[in-house]
């Protein structure tokens, strides 16, 4: 198999997580923010892009090397302005 994105891995949920990402989608009239914890970031990327490079070897006959990974806005739906997740705003 190719190259995974180095921060793509099989886990589990992480109630004591510490680190997110924040993905901002800029393709509406809004941008739109999704704050992740990175255990899911991690837990997400790893089935798609593995299965990504399978089909790319079956149909192109060689591995391809690469760690780049897009995140569909569908895919991130959920954390879409989970500002709360972060625990450091008061309500």
């Amino acid at each position: 198999m190719g190259l995974v994105p180095k921060d793509a891995a099989q886990c589990g949920e992480d109630p004591a997580e510490t680190s997110y990402w924040v993905l901002v989608d800029l393709g509406g009239e809004q941008p739109a923010c999704f704050i992740a914890p990175r255990w899911w970031v991690r837990n997400d990327i790893w089935p798609d892009h593995t299965t990504y490079l399978d089909r790319y070897q079956q149909q192109h006959g060689h591995e391809r090397e690469s760690q780049h990974h897009g995140i569909r806005v569908g895919r991130a739906g959920h954390w879409r302005d989970r500002r709360d997740v972060l625990g450091i705003f008061s309500r």
